[in-house]
């Protein structure tokens, strides 16, 4: 019995190994997933604030209007930028706040837009405190002096939706083991057998 004791840990160490690192990486593959979402639903935000934002003649005098109604509308952080990085307006910003914050033309989605015509980034908002998916575009392509429209979503949700898979998942790695045990001792059983008559008529 002792052998087949061996046999069946054997199996059960095999599967517990194979299995916590097939759920490492299912763990990081969904929240790649789930990032890759997000970035996807701000790029098509990004869009229709762009859009909008293009037919404004005097932006800076609506800036900080048009981000309110559109963070609010849209769900997400909207931070409109003067090509020189000056914030005109921004959705968790009142007036005294937009008069204090510093330029943005060094941070590097703006600068990304600006160059390429598409900026994204993850990074610590210290005006808010927590870390922020961000997406910018410029407002018009064809003029970079109207500046670049940035959205921005906390990432505590892509977070939370991953952390709730965590223990599915090591509810299934803890079935998976105990279904290799089981198989492992009904597999061990005619091999450890004959090992004990080999052994015994030795």
């Amino acid at each position: 019995m002792r052998i087949q004791h061996r046999l069946t840990l054997s199996f059960v160490v095999v599967a517990g190994i194979s299995t916590l690192a097939a759920g490492a990486f299912l763990y990081r593959a969904i929240g790649r997933h789930l990032t890759g979402l997000a970035v996807e639903e701000l790029e098509s935000k990004a869009r229709l604030v762009q859009d909008l934002l293009r037919a404004e003649t005097d932006l800076s005098a609506v800036a900080d209007r048009e981000a309110d109604r559109m963070g609010v509308d849209l769900s997400v952080r909207v931070t409109i930028v003067g090509a020189g990085g000056k914030v005109l307006g921004d959705t968790d910003l009142d007036d005294d706040g937009l008069a204090t914050i510093e330029s943005h033309a060094d941070r590097p989605e703006i600068a990304a837009a600006l160059r390429t015509g598409r900026g994204q980034v993850t990074r610590y908002s210290s005006t808010l405190g927590e870390d922020l998916l961000y997406v910018a575009r410029p407002i018009d392509p064809g003029n970079p002096g109207k500046g670049v429209v940035r959205l921005a979503i906390p990432l505590t949700e892509v977070r939370k939706a991953r952390e709730e898979l965590r223990l599915p998942l090591l509810f299934s790695a803890l079935l998976s083991v105990l279904a290799a045990a089981l198989m492992g001792w009904a597999a061990a059983r005619r091999p450890a057998s004959r090992l004990g008559e080999m052994s015994r008529a030795a």
